[in-house]
C-alpha cells in the first residue's frame, strides 16, 4: 500500500496528508477533553511517523508544526499562544525535538518501505516472467510431443512407509491417451492401481516401470495388447527422471506378425523336411535289397529285368521328391510364385491310384 500511495501524485498526498492531519487534531480534541487538558501530544506523537511513511515528510511536518500551535493553545493560558512557564516552554521544545525525530524517523521508513516495495514488485515480476517461461517451456512440450504422433506419458511413485505405494498418471500426450482409450478414465492424477487402460498387459507395464522411479536407468521391453482390432505389440522405452518414470512406445505389431510368420514358416518347412527325409528311406529300402539281388550269382534274365524295373520306379520316385525339395528351395527364395486356383481333385488324384 506505500508504495502505491508513493506513485500518487505530490498534489493529491499533500490533499490526503492534510486531511489526515485534521482527522488526527479532531480525535486529539476529543482526546484531551475527555483527559481534561492532558494527554495533549499523545495522538499526534503516535501519528507523525505514520502520516510521514504515507504522504509525505511534507506531510508529516504540518501536522508537527500544527501540533506545536496545538500545544501551545493548551497551556496557560489557555486560548492563547503566549507561553509563560519555563516548564511549558520546555514540553513543547522536547515536542518539537521528540516529532522533527519521529518525522525524520518515518522519511527513513517510507524509503526502506518503497525500496522493499519496488523489490517485491520486481520479484514479483521475475516470478511472473518465469512462470510465463514454463507456460511457454510446457506449451512447446505439449506441441512437440503431441505433433511427434508417438505416445508418450508420465507416472509418479506415491511413496508410503518409504516403499512405492501406486504410481500416478502425471501426464498423458494425445496419442497416448487415445492408444489408452478415453472410456477407461485414465486422467492426469489419478491412480495406476485402479485405472487400467483396456487390454494392457498393466501388470508386466507398470511391474517393469516401478523400479525406476527408485533409481536412475533406462529399460526396454515390448508389451501385448489385446484389443477390439486383435493383438497389438508394442515396444516401451522407459527412463527415470527426477523421482518420476517417462515412457514412450511404439507400434511393433507388423514386425513381430512377420516374425511370427517367418517362425511359423521355418517351422512348417522343419516339419517339411522331416515328412520327405522319412519318404525317402522308403524308395532306398527297395534300392538296397534290389542291390544286394544283383550281387549275387547266377541271376536269370528275368530276374534282372525285374530288378531293373523296381530301380527304375523307385528312382523315380525319389526323383519326385527331390524336385518337391526344390520346389520348396525356390519358393523360400522367392522364385517360384503359388497361385491358387479351383481344380478337379478327381482328375487329380485317379490316375494316381
Amino acid at each position: 500500500m506505500i508504495v502505491r500511495i508513493a506513485q500518487y501524485p505530490l498534489k493529491k498526498r499533500l490533499l490526503y496528508g492534510i486531511a489526515s492531519t485534521a482527522g488526527v487534531l479532531l480525535a486529539q480534541q476529543v482526546l484531551t477533553s475527555i483527559a481534561h487538558g492532558r494527554l495533549t501530544f499523545l495522538l499526534i506523537s503516535a501519528s507523525l511517523p505514520l502520516i510521514t511513511v504515507l504522504f509525505g515528510a511534507w506531510s508529516g511536518a504540518l501536522l508537527l508544526m500544527i501540533g506545536v500551535a496545538y500545544g501551545a493553545l493548551w497551556m496557560q493560558p489557555i486560548g492563547s499562544l503566549a507561553i509563560h512557564e519555563q516548564p511549558d516552554r520546555i514540553v513543547l521544545l522536547a515536542f518539537l525535538v521528540v516529532g522533527g525525530l519521529l518525522v525524520a524517523a518515518g522519511q527513513q521508513l517510507a524509503k526502506v518501505a518503497r525500496r522493499a516495495g519496488r523489490a517485491e514488485a520486481a520479484t514479483r515480476d521475475a516470478a511472473d516472467r518465469l512462470l510465463q517461461v514454463e507456460r511457454d517451456a510446457r506449451h512447446r512440450f505439449d506441441v512437440a510431443l503431441n505433433s511427434a504422433g508417438v505416445p508418450f506419458f508420465i507416472v509418479t511413485p506415491v511413496v508410503h512407509e518409504r516403499h512405492i505405494a501406486e504410481l500416478r498418471w502425471d501426464y498423458l500426450n494425445e496419442a497416448a491417451a487415445q492408444l489408452f482409450n478415453p472410456a477407461a478414465g485414465v486422467v492426469i492424477g489419478s491412480s495406476t492401481a485402479y485405472v487400467r487402460p483396456p487390454g494392457w498387459d498393466t501388470d508386466l507395464l507398470l511391474g517393469r516401470l516401478a523400479p525406476l522411479a527408485e533409481r536412475d536407468g533406462r529399460d526396454a521391453f515390448d508389451v501385448r495388447v489385446q484389443g477390439e482390432d486383435g493383438e497389438q505389440w508394442f515396444h516401451v522405452v522407459a527412463a527415470s527422471l527426477e523421482g518420476s518414470v517417462v515412457a514412450w512406445f511404439g507400434n511393433i505389431t507388423p514386425r513381430v506378425r512377420a516374425e511370427q510368420a517367418l517362425s511359423e514358416a521355418d517351422r512348417r518347412k522343419d516339419e517339411f523336411l522331416a515328412t520327405l527325409a522319412h519318404e525317402l528311406r522308403n524308395p532306398l529300402a527297395p534300392i538296397r535289397q534290389v542291390a544286394e539281388i544283383l550281387e549275387q550269382p547266377g541271376l536269370t534274365d528275368q530276374r534282372t529285368k525285374w530288378c531293373i524295373t523296381v530301380l527304375r520306379r523307385q528312382s523315380a520316385a525319389m526323383a519326385l521328391l527331390l524336385d518337391d525339395l526344390l520346389d520348396v528351395s525356390r519358393i523360400t527364395r522367392g522364385a517360384l510364385t503359388l497361385r491358387k486356383e479351383t481344380v478337379a481333385l478327381r482328375a487329380q488324384f485317379y490316375p494316381q491310384v
